[in-house]
């Protein structure tokens, strides 16, 4: 299965209702209750973002417009697994921020049953640079996506 992001934004949901936020993986806050306010969206442009693909180990894909996520075997071929990196700089989040959501919206090129999984990076790397042989080991699963 075949999956591409069509580089562009991210929305953020902002409310402030409970007393703690965890945001991006950073430990949990907290913040004095505040008067309920409006849902809020906000947009962040994605920093950095390619994909690696196992078929071509050493090749980056920094220049291209979509990125591209698939298992093995994928497209009926063995060791040819595709993995998309995506890195958001986000900023001027309120102080009282809390019941904080992340969207990303992907859209699947092809149709079959399979999952996506969402894991955070566990090193450095910019789209430039970035190759299968290179790339950062990945963190637990945060969360997948049924498609």
């Amino acid at each position: 299965m075949t999956y591409r992001y069509m580089k562009g934004t991210m929305s953020m949901r902002l409310r402030a209702i409970t007393l703690l936020l965890v945001l991006l993986g950073s430990t949990a806050a907290a913040v004095t209750p505040a008067v309920a306010e409006a849902e809020k969206t906000v947009s962040f442009a994605s920093a950095e973002d390619s994909y690696v693909s196992q078929a071509g180990p050493g090749k980056t894909h920094h220049t291209v417009t979509w990125l591209s996520v698939c298992t093995t075997p994928c497209d009926g071929a063995a060791a040819s697994e595709r993995g998309a990196f995506v890195r958001f700089d986000v900023k001027d989040v309120p102080a009282n921020a809390v019941n904080v959501t992340m969207t990303l919206d992907v859209q699947s090129v092809r149709t079959t049953d399979t999952t996506l999984e969402v894991r955070p990076v566990k090193g450095e790397w910019t789209a430039d640079s970035l190759t299968f042989d290179n790339r950062p080991a990945l963190g637990e699963v945060i969360t997948t996506h049924r498609a």
